[in-house]
């Protein structure tokens, strides 16, 4: 799946929904400002999907899920991909569930 040329708000709330779904993290607390990890970690999804599908401005999605950057959580997700297996496959499961809606 390309990136999509247009800004949809919904697929944003999709992938926030699906990675809600699979990592057990309600929205609200994805949307807060709590730093634990499984947030923290499923913020980074939602922008790392964000970045790869959808043509939108990165500081949109960083605002939609309360974050002030976004720069570093990508680079963090794609670091953990390379050293942490379950965490890739986690995510390779969340992006395969995004890509079939």
């Amino acid at each position: 799946m390309a990136k999509d040329n247009s800004y949809a708000p919904d697929c944003i709330d999709r992938i926030i929904e699906i990675v809600c779904k699979n990592t057990g993290v309600d929205q609200s607390d994805l949307i807060g400002k709590c730093r634990k990890r499984e947030l923290a970690d499923s913020r980074k999804i939602v922008i790392y999907l964000a970045d790869k599908y959808l043509s939108v401005r990165m500081y949109k999605v960083a605002e939609k899920i309360g974050m002030k950057g976004f720069n570093n959580p990508k680079n963090a997700c794609i670091c953990l991909m390379q050293c942490d297996k379950s965490f890739r496959n986690r995510v390779e499961i969340i992006e395969a569930e995004f890509m079939l809606n």
